[in-house]
């Protein structure tokens, strides 16, 4: 086939895990799975799949996934890491639920991860410091538990990090110091304990959009105690 193997079954599996036949009309693909259906060759049944490489090319790569307002339901299969070389995926305000697999750790090249407004329960995954180009994760609106992983602070391109609403516990780590290009990082409306990392006071204000540094935190609704260190009286949004 002209789609990799791999990416051939997460995809099979996504439309089968997801309830697909009950997806949004217009963006079913029903048709292209029943048939058996090439993904990366036969865009206009599978709908929202961006590839590497041309029509026709052999061993063709899922890089690309839009799957946003389009009733999602059910849950993500541990098949989806097989996408190796997936770099967006937007599953924005369906009604996924169940855990995020870990095999989301095996697509190194992923840059953005957009699954906000979903019904995701259980915990962030231990090994998120394996997304090493991950650019943008968003949370916002779920019921994700337990605590935020210290390996977030190991991702040097990650510039926003949104984990509103959720039900997020433990204190946040001081190791998020060290991603040094986040710029908005979203806690809000959790259930975090402890104080504010008084190492943060050495984060630099993002005054320019050249420059780095943090320009958005947002820590409102949790059980944070003690004072704040002093840089973070200039955020907008404490």
């Amino acid at each position: 086939g002209f789609t990799h193997p791999d990416d051939q079954k997460a995809l099979y599996d996504l439309f089968n895990s997801t309830n697909g036949h009950e997806w949004s009309e217009g963006f079913r693909w029903v048709r292209g799975i029943s048939q058996g259906m090439d993904p990366c060759d036969s865009p206009e049944f599978f709908k929202g799949l961006t590839c590497s490489g041309t029509l026709l090319e052999p061993n063709r790569r899922a890089t690309g996934l839009l799957l946003s307002y389009l009733n999602l339901n059910g849950t993500l299969p541990a098949s989806l890491g097989l996408m190796t070389e997936m770099q967006e995926m937007y599953m924005t305000d369906n009604k996924l639920e169940g855990h995020l697999p870990t095999s989301l750790c095996n697509m190194s090249q992923l840059q953005t991860f957009d699954a906000a407004f979903n019904n995701f329960t259980g915990v962030l995954p231990n090994c998120v410091a394996a997304l090493t180009n991950l650019v943008k994760l968003d949370l916002r609106n779920n019921h994700i538990t337990g605590s935020i992983p210290p390996g977030f602070g190991s991702l040097l391109r990650l510039q926003h990090l949104f984990l509103s609403d959720n039900k997020l516990t433990g204190t946040i780590p001081g190791e998020l110091y060290n991603a040094r290009r986040l710029e908005k990082l979203f806690l809000s409306y959790n259930q975090l304990t402890g104080t504010i990392p008084q190492i943060w006071s050495r984060f630099k204000m993002k005054e320019t959009v050249a420059m780095t540094g943090l320009s958005w935190l947002d820590v409102r609704g949790n059980q944070l105690t003690g004072t704040y260190p002093t840089i973070v009286g200039d955020f907008g949004a404490v």
